[in-house]
């Protein structure tokens, strides 16, 4: 049976990128907590919460059943977090046992670059992001810090469609970038409205906006509806379809190869 118009499938390919914090937090124990700040260099040293009420990692990763030492001296990469991989209800997806991990999620806003749609539908009925270079943007974004085996996890979810790219101005910090480029929409590429981008120089699309876009741009035999639940149930027509965004799309880049300011950690 197809999604109807009232249905959890469309309320998840339309609601993408989900709810994203934009404070730092750790997810624990399968729950997001906001954190007053985090590093590499002394991770431990944390406190989840804010003000008084405030507690410190060490004692939280206790509770959790996890060795803070051990969690301590695990070495993690950060992977830059632009669309859903920075929202608590997908790393849950993507780690099904998240109960038993603690992932620290970083808020950064990062200069020239901005967040626009991807030439590819995905499985789920949506047009997905993809980082992109936009000389003056200052897009707030955020930054998982994964262990090796955690990354090896979220690559593999990624299902082929993204490069991974170092990020400029932010050291050993790395960003999935579509292989399949960015599309333009009506006519321009558009940036995500959910996600916040100051000085983008572009139009901002909601997910429903930027699907509706697609099927008059690409698919006029498909409303928004339909080219979402198309997406949803039909594989191979989801593959010719991207083909199809693909051929139209503008090379997703990272950079144009000169030095950039640092990102803000915030």
């Amino acid at each position: 049976m197809s999604p109807g118009a009232e249905s959890p499938e469309i309320a998840r390919a339309w609601g993408y990128p989900w709810v994203r914090p934009r404070c730092s937090y750790v997810l624990l124990g399968g729950i997001a907590r906001p954190v007053d700040s985090w590093s590499r260099e002394s991770p431990l040293d944390a406190r989840l919460g804010r003000g008084e009420a405030a507690a410190s990692l060490v004692s939280a990763l206790a509770r959790a059943g996890l060795d803070p030492a051990g969690w301590e001296a695990e070495a993690r990469t950060g992977l830059l977090a632009y669309g859903s991989n920075a929202a608590p209800s997908q790393l849950l997806r993507k780690f099904p046992d998240a109960e038993r991990r603690a992932i620290p999620v970083t808020a950064v806003v990062v200069p020239d670059v901005d967040v626009v749609f991807s030439a590819h539908l995905t499985s789920y009925g949506s047009l997905p992001a993809t980082i992109h270079w936009t000389p003056g943007a200052r897009a707030h974004l955020a930054i998982t810090w994964l262990t090796d085996e955690e990354r090896s996890i979220m690559h593999r979810s990624e299902g082929g469609n993204y490069r991974l790219e170092e990020v400029p101005g932010l050291t050993s910090v790395f960003a999935y970038v579509s292989d399949h480029g960015a599309i333009p929409l009506g006519g321009e590429v558009r940036g995500l409205s959910a996600v916040t981008v100051a000085d983008a120089g572009r139009a901002r699309l909601a997910q429903p906006e930027a699907v509706a876009a697609a099927a008059r741009d690409y698919f006029p035999d498909h409303d928004a509806r339909g080219l979402s639940e198309r997406a949803i149930v039909d594989r191979e027509w989801r593959r010719a379809a991207t083909r199809t965004l693909a051929a139209r799309a503008v090379p997703a880049v990272l950079g144009d190869g000169r030095a950039v300011p640092p990102a803000d950690l915030v």
